[in-house]
Parts: C-alpha cells; structure tokens; sequence
C-alpha cells in the first residue's frame, strides 16, 4: 500500500511543471473559477479534484525536457523523468512523479499530494533514486503515444525521455512481494512518499 498521509495542494503553491508560476494561475487556471465558486461556500467538489488531478498528471506527461528547465542527458534515449501510476481502486490513482534535478511530486485523483519537496535533501535524494532505477528498468519498457491510468491492482510505469515515453506495467502484487523487473522502482517510489511524510510530521510538532 501507499505510505504517508498527503497534504492538499495549495492554489497558492509554485506550480509543480515547474513554470514558476503559482499553481492557480498555471496548471489549476482551468479549473479556477469553479474552484474558487465552490471555495467560497467552503466545498470542493470530487469533480474539481479529479480535474485539477488530470491537469497536473498530463502536464507531468507532455511537457518536454527543456520546458521544465531539466539538464540534458547523457543519451536522447535516456529517462529524465519518471511517472509512477498505481491504481488504489475503482476508482482512485496515486501518482508520483520524479525528474533527473531532484525534483518530486505526488498527485492523488482523490485530491491533495505533495509539491515543493525539492527543497529537502531527502526528497530530492528519493527523487533522483527513482530516475537513476528508471533507467535502469528502461529496456523492458515499450514506444507509446498513449497514457491510461492502471487498473486496480496495477501499476503503470512512464519513462520520459527526449526521444519520446516508454511505458511499462507492473502488478501491485508484485510491488508488495518485491518481485519482477519493477520492484525496486516500485519501492523508490514509495520512498519519495516516505520521505515527504517524514517531512510533514516533523513540521507538525
């Protein structure tokens, strides 16, 4: 199972593509008006949730190496990025996206997650972790130009690189039993959740 307890993500936070732009005035825009309605009664709805989720999912996904400021790699084909989907239920998605800088963030479908980590040494440690195994597990991923979420009990793997994104799946049974091609990837992206909930319940006391 996913670790830690996620916190919401501001409106008034940096923005997690990394456009330095808050996030409300970036990837939520979209979504703003009807958020900001239904803030004033003190609701946000599973709708805005789901929506604001997407936005940041697809961004994460379609943003190009150079438009998130990231270094170039060695090779064209190598991973500066990495997108871990795992499907929680039916319904509901934990995503957890590290780049080749160090920097991370967790989105959940249902809402909340976690941005701005990279200030922390230890998340950007966990992040860069992640993108080090990704490409290591990058020859046993496939091309693809399409980007579903897992199923339940799934785990959906996207390696982002210059010469496009390579996608693999992983159950999270084998997750669990630290089994196959994937699990100590699937582990490091249970560490950069870790280490963000570390970091939450030492700012809570």
């Amino acid at each position: 199972m996913l670790r830690g307890t996620p916190s919401e993500v501001g409106r008034n936070d940096p923005c997690p593509c990394g456009s330095k732009q808050k996030y409300k005035k970036c990837c939520g825009k979209s979504q703003s008006r009807n958020v900001e309605a239904d803030n004033r009664e003190g609701v946000m709805t599973v709708a805005d949730s789901k929506q604001i989720y997407q936005n940041l999912r697809n961004l994460a996904l379609r943003s190009s190496r150079t438009q998130l400021g990231l270094p170039q790699t060695t090779n064209s084909n190598d991973s500066w990025g990495v997108i871990m989907d795992w499907g929680l239920d039916k319904e509901d998605t934990a995503t957890i996206v590290a780049f080749i800088n160090g920097a991370a963030s967790v989105y959940l479908s249902s809402g909340g997650g976690f941005i701005g980590g990279e200030k922390h040494e230890s998340v950007r440690q966990a992040a860069k972790r992640m993108v080090t195994l990704a490409l290591q597990c990058q020859p046993q991923a496939k091309a693809t130009d399409i980007y579903p979420l897992p199923e339940q009990g799934s785990v959906n793997f996207y390696f982002l690189t210059d010469s496009g994104i390579l996608k693999a799946e992983a159950s999270v049974k084998e997750l669990r039993n630290r089994l196959g091609a994937f699990a100590k990837l699937g582990d490091a992206g249970q560490d950069v959740i870790t280490q963000y909930r570390l970091i939450s319940e030492k700012d809570a006391k």
